[in-house]
């Protein structure tokens, strides 16, 4: 009986703590419901203006309204920071996909040829990705750019151990609702890496610089290689060549009809240096050494050696001298160019 009456005791306390519990926990689960119900209410219209701005995610600008106390210049800055975030946690992954973009400066003489990488292709296909190419080169012929390296044929080279130089120009972004904010690049590309999901890294740049003779006169022409875009300033491969001369051209129509063809042969050829005597001479020594006459690299490497693929019957240096003549300018040259292909210099695993 005793020992009957303890059990029941037992049993009974068990049950009065077991409903305490029950008790406490809803009192609990009533207060986090009240303190949830009490988070700052966000309008949509405020939400939607975010968004405009940013191209963030619908929950992140509510996010960033509520942790900011909807304020509109607060929630931009919370972004940020979460953009900086989650960009650090991709920088390590390997980004070899991406896009090459051109563009010319013709009043000013200047060109530029970056490559942007991405991910995945499905992301460098995108137009995000690429209007950002785009406001990126356009920020980098207007703003002057620090740094970099002047390599012997005249182009200014920015490798990536001098891209954080152009990271700090700013550059105005333009998104899909036609909203337009400036910014630092790099800030602009922390942006699209929270939209995106994916590391995002300006590779390399190269800027083709006005001439220094007074006597010289220039044309510079571009192509990016896109079966997708008719504009030719963004794709796997692209290019930029300078076209020197002296006197006055007759016939300024068959010079750019030249320029734009050369781009296009560069990128379809691949030279690497414009005449025999760019050959660097490492690669002279070792065509030496491998018994190799120096002529064998012309065809790969020399850009005035090759057969000019819209007169094949020509080189590139005899379409000059014979196309200088037609158009009655003196001295017509190849003065410099630059060709990019994407994935080139990256690395992969």
């Amino acid at each position: 009986m005793i020992r009957s009456l303890g059990f029941a005791l037992k049993n009974c306390n068990k049950n009065i703590l077991i409903n305490s519990n029950k008790t406490i926990n809803n009192g609990l689960l009533k207060n986090n419901f009240c303190t949830k119900s009490s988070e700052v209410k966000v309008p949509t219209e405020l939400v939607v203006q975010l968004r405009k701005k940013t191209q963030s995610p619908v929950q992140e600008c509510k996010k960033a309204l509520q942790a900011s106390n909807n304020d509109m210049e607060g929630a931009i800055k919370w972004l940020l920071e979460k953009g900086k975030a989650t960009a650090e946690k991709l920088k390590t992954r390997v980004s070899a996909e991406g896009i090459v973009s051109v563009l010319v400066d013709s009043n000013n003489g200047k060109a530029v040829i970056l490559e942007m990488n991405s991910e995945t292709d499905f992301v460098s296909r995108g137009d995000i990705f690429r209007n950002l190419a785009r406001e990126i080169s356009g920020a980098t012929l207007v703003n002057p750019v620090s740094g970099g390296k002047v390599a012997d044929n005249g182009i200014l080279e920015f490798e990536p151990s001098d891209i954080e130089n152009i990271y700090t120009i700013k550059v105005k972004t333009t998104n899909e609702d036609g909203v337009s904010e400036e910014m630092p690049i790099k800030d602009a590309i922390v942006r699209i890496v929270s939209k995106l999901r994916e590391n995002i890294v300006i590779r390399r740049a190269s800027f083709i610089q006005p001439l220094n003779n007074n006597n010289s006169k220039s044309y510079i022409s571009s192509y990016a290689h896109d079966s997708t875009s008719e504009k030719k300033d963004v794709g796997r491969l692209g290019s930029i060549v300078q076209l020197e001369y002296q006197g006055n051209c007759t016939n300024m129509d068959s010079l750019k009809q030249f320029a734009n063809q050369l781009a296009i042969h560069i990128v379809s050829n691949s030279p690497s240096v414009v005449s025999t005597n760019d050959i660097p001479s490492s690669v002279l020594e070792e065509c030496k050494n491998n018994n190799k006459k120096p002529e064998s690299l012309y065809d790969d490497m020399v850009l005035y050696e090759q057969s000019y693929m819209y007169s094949p019957e020509h080189t590139v240096k005899q379409y000059l001298e014979i196309l200088s003549e037609k158009i009655g300018t003196e001295n017509l040259s190849v003065k410099t160019f630059r060709r990019y292909a994407i994935g080139e210099t990256a690395e992969r695993v």
